[in-house]
């Protein structure tokens, strides 16, 4: 009776002859006199043996929805349990739109692929459970597929791949275990299927992502310990040699250098080294192979020695030493003609000549200077004996002690030009007094006393060129403090004299510059500045050579004594002295006092 009953019921639903389409609202319920229709049913359903195929249609009949109701008795006919087996939605245009499966419950399990309105396909993804999904693939506008994951095993796939619009392999992510240890690896290629870049991350600690170039060689290596805030990046050139290295910690809430550090910029690459912030040890700069900067660091200070390329004059090193303050406390000068440089590329000084000793030429050389271009001053050695050297200047004769290129006027070893052996960075002290007279009109003269304390030290090595040529010399830095006290005069004064302050004297600097040329025994190139103020003195001899307050004076001939028929060659390169020289840092209105005419009394020593 049941089942007679059944097949009548299911006969009058399908079969029934009286309609070809039933409506449906936007719920999807059956509708009656007073409700719009939203869908269209197409009717009879087709039976089969799971239930009822059945076809819903959009107002304007284009198609929606094709499945199968499990139960065609239910009064919730379209309830999401009473729909099972494989679906499909279609855009208005009637192009499939998404296809895949529901179970028994009305829940998408397995593959649903969805598609454009031109009908190529747009993803594909994976109903893990509970209405979870995962995308398994993607694909471009035009059907290319862009991605597809591959292995999944419940909890995620074993390895994605990504491709370019033309199919060719843009990415792939995957896992490698190595021991205990699992990576997440994601390789990256160009378009012309080489790898360009590698990124590996063992949980979440540490990440690592390396670049290649075309050639397959690693250009940038980056590294992220985030457990011990630690950050490494890591450059190469194309030959694969690392040219950049930033390492730092995160520390107080800010990042601070740690471990090796090398920047490399215009052509240079620099070394330091850091722990936790604070530079320590060497600190180097290198130019094609060749050590241009040294130096160490001591607690964030500069210490001890180290040397640096001139920043102005790129053809000479600058040497320096460091004080426990780290403040340089001696520094010199050289040339570079007379640098070579050793297989780590560290500078070697070759001194082009022995100084040693003082060593004089034959008798009868003659030496010229100049320090105006306009007239010289010719000396000639006549002999060197016993520490004296002998010279004839017109109709005077000179005579200086030969180790310290001082006038014999001064008593011997109280005052040094030149402290013999000659090296780079010495340095020596000497102090003396002398009476300095000056002439006063007919018949009389006046005098002072000058004390001075000097400071000199040899600055560096240069090849210089004067107008007597070309001479590899060493530079020698004095600086001398002095004063002139005690003034008098001899004889009818041409005015009255008159102190300005109790005790009649004056005090100054003098910096003086000599190019002194071991080959010829002589200085070739003197520079001097005299001034009340130290700070106005305190220029190197490359600046004293240019400035207009500083006395230039120079070698304008050197060789035997010109014959009868011989002229001494023209100066080339001496200039007048600035008016206002011998004034800097002192007052310049003329009077009647003994300090003002001490001060207006050069002394070139």
């Amino acid at each position: 009776m049941k089942r007679t009953l059944w097949l009548v019921l299911t006969i009058a639903l399908v079969n029934t002859a009286w309609a070809e389409t039933r409506y449906l609202t936007s719920d999807w319920e059956f509708t009656n006199d007073n409700q719009a229709a939203e869908f269209q049913l197409d009717w009879p359903l087709h039976p089969t043996k799971g239930g009822a195929e059945f076809t819903l249609r959009r107002s304007d009949g284009s198609l929606f929805l094709q499945a199968t109701i499990k139960d065609t008795h239910k009064k919730a006919l379209f309830a999401k349990d009473n729909m099972v087996g494989k679906y499909r939605y279609y855009h208005p245009n009637g192009k499939l739109k998404r296809e895949g499966t529901w179970d028994k419950a009305g829940t998408p399990i397995g593959l649903e692929t969805e598609y454009s309105e031109l009908g190529f396909p747009k993803q594909v993804i994976r109903y893990v459970g509970s209405g979870w999904y995962v995308t398994e693939k993607s694909y471009y506008e035009d059907g290319q597929l862009s991605s597809e994951s591959t292995g999944y095993d419940g909890k995620e796939f074993k390895e994605t791949q990504f491709y370019y619009p033309d199919g060719k392999l843009k990415e792939k992510q995957y896992k490698k275990t190595q021991g205990r240890i699992v990576k997440e690896i994601s390789d990256y290629y160009d378009r012309t299927g080489k790898i360009e870049r590698y990124t590996e991350k063992y949980g979440d600690d540490p990440m690592l992502e390396i670049t290649y170039n075309a050639a397959g060689t690693i250009l940038e290596k980056t590294t992220t310990l985030v457990a011990q805030e630690r950050y490494k990046k890591e450059r190469y050139n194309d030959r694969g040699q690392l040219t950049d290295l930033t390492q730092y910690v995160t520390l107080d809430g800010g990042f601070k250098n740690d471990g090796q550090q090398i920047q490399s910029y215009s052509g240079k690459t620099a070394y330091s080294l850091y722990t936790k912030g604070i530079q320590q040890g060497e600190d180097k700069t290198v130019q094609d192979g060749k050590v241009i900067s040294y130096g160490h660091y001591k607690d964030d200070k500069p210490v001890g020695d180290g040397f640096r390329l001139d920043s102005f004059a790129e053809n000479r090193i600058n040497f320096y030493q460091y004080d426990s303050d780290g403040e340089i406390k001696t520094i010199y000068s050289i040339d570079l003609n007379y640098i070579h440089y050793d297989d780590k590329g560290m500078p070697v000084v070759t001194l082009p000549f022995n100084a040693e000793t003082r060593k004089m030429p034959d008798p009868g050389t003659v030496w010229a200077y100049s320090s105006n271009g306009k007239n010289h001053r010719q000396i000639q050695l006549v002999s060197v004996k016993d520490n004296i050297v002998s010279y004839r200047s017109g109709d005077h004769d000179i005579q200086e002690y030969l180790k310290d290129y001082t006038p014999v006027s001064t008593p011997e070893s109280s005052r040094k030009i030149l402290s013999f052996p000659l090296t780079l960075g010495k340095q020596w002290k000497d102090s003396y007094q002398k009476q300095v007279k000056n002439s006063w009109g007919e018949n009389a003269e006046w005098e002072y006393t000058y004390s001075a304390e000097a400071n000199s030290y040899i600055s560096g090595i240069e090849k210089v060129t004067v107008a007597g040529g070309t001479f590899d010399t060493l530079v020698i830095e004095r600086f001398i403090h002095w004063t002139k006290s005690n003034p008098h005069h001899n004889g009818k004064p041409m005015t009255e004299m008159t102190c300005a302050t109790k005790d009649c004297k004056v005090s100054g600097y003098t910096k003086e510059v000599l190019w002194y040329a071991p080959s010829i025994g002589r200085g070739v190139l003197k520079a001097v500045a005299i001034s009340g103020a130290p700070q106005l003195v305190s220029s190197g001899g490359q600046e004293m050579r240019q400035s207009a307050n500083s006395l230039v004076s120079e070698l304008t001939y050197f060789g035997p004594q010109p014959q009868d028929n011989q002229q001494m060659p023209p100066p080339q390169y001496a200039r007048e002295v600035s008016a206002s020289f011998f004034t800097q840092g002192f007052p310049l209105v003329m009077n009647n006092t003994w300090e003002f005419m001490m001060i207006h009394n050069p002394l070139i020593e």
